[in-house]
Order: structure tokens, then C-alpha cells, then sequence
């Protein structure tokens, strides 16, 4: 947490060929860790967060259009940002 790179990391899981990736980071760690693998350009591997990767901050950290196309949240009935019912 408060890196200001998470390169190596990103890189042995894109190494590892998950069919998933479940996160539950802060914003400020979010932002970095996604910056990281848009600049591996892989966002192949889906991403799977909890609710709290539905917070505006978190989507702000990420990217609304980064967020909305590679975020998938457990949460039922929100979309990334605080849409839905």
C-alpha cells in the first residue's frame, strides 16, 4: 500500500494467467495498480471488486471509463460510480 508503483507486481500476475482478479484496494493504491496495467496493456484479465470499489473515490482513483469497462463489482444492483437502483 503506497507505492508509487506496483510494476512487478502487475507483471507476475499477468506472468501467472488468472482467469480473474478479485481486489478490494483503497483508491490511491487502485489508481496506481490500474495505471500499471493499462501501461502493460492488459486489461484482458477481468477485474472483480467488492462493494467498496463502487465508491466514487475508487472510480475517480481508476478512471470512470477504466472502471465501467474492466470492473466487475459483487455489489448487486450498483454499477462503478453509484449508479443503479
Amino acid at each position: 500500500i503506497g507505492q508509487v508503483s506496483y510494476r512487478s507486481e502487475v507483471s507476475r500476475v499477468i506472468d501467472s494467467h488468472p482467469d480473474v482478479i478479485f481486489t478490494t484496494a483503497d483508491p490511491a493504491t487502485a489508481g496506481t495498480l490500474f495505471s500499471n496495467f493499462h501501461e502493460a496493456n492488459n486489461f484482458a484479465i477481468p477485474f472483480v471488486g467488492t462493494d467498496s470499489t463502487t465508491g466514487s473515490d475508487w472510480v475517480k482513483a481508476v478512471g470512470t471509463q477504466v472502471a465501467h469497462d474492466h470492473l466487475h463489482p459483487l455489489t448487486v444492483g450498483r454499477e462503478p460510480g453509484g449508479g443503479g437502483p
